[in-house]
């Protein structure tokens, strides 16, 4: 697999340069994704950077097999950047999502059945 510096995917940040991106430490060459349903424009504002979390944040794993088409090598730490706070991702990566989030649709559905449950009481 071809291998890429962070500094050689960081010029590749203009469509005439082309557009990659780093996904969990992989490049994606998505210059001629046209067609993609959040628009190109979103992946032209992101272009030249790891994604991975806002990827993740998003995406499904029902996309995998359509980004895995645009996959063109992995990142690399370069000798200039053995010094720098340069990490390559782990395969998988977290999406930054508070914990309390995933309470938030049980606080709802626990307080429209308290509202359906004590507004047919009769009153006193």
């Amino acid at each position: 697999m071809q291998e890429y510096t962070f500094a050689e995917v960081k010029q590749h940040n203009k469509e005439e340069h082309g557009v990659w991106l780093i996904i969990d430490g992989l490049v994606y060459d998505v210059t001629k994704f046209k067609d993609h349903p959040g628009q190109f424009d979103i992946l032209l504002m992101h272009s030249g950077t790891d994604v991975s979390k806002k990827f993740h944040s998003i995406h499904g794993k029902d996309v995998h097999a359509l980004r895995d088409k645009f996959v063109i090598g992995k990142v690399v730490r370069s000798a200039d950047e053995a010094d720098a706070n340069f990490e390559v991702p782990n395969q998988y990566v977290d999406a930054d999502v508070p914990t309390y989030y995933y309470l938030l649709p049980v606080a709802v559905l626990c307080a429209i059945l308290y509202f359906i449950v004590f507004a047919r009481q009769p009153q006193a």
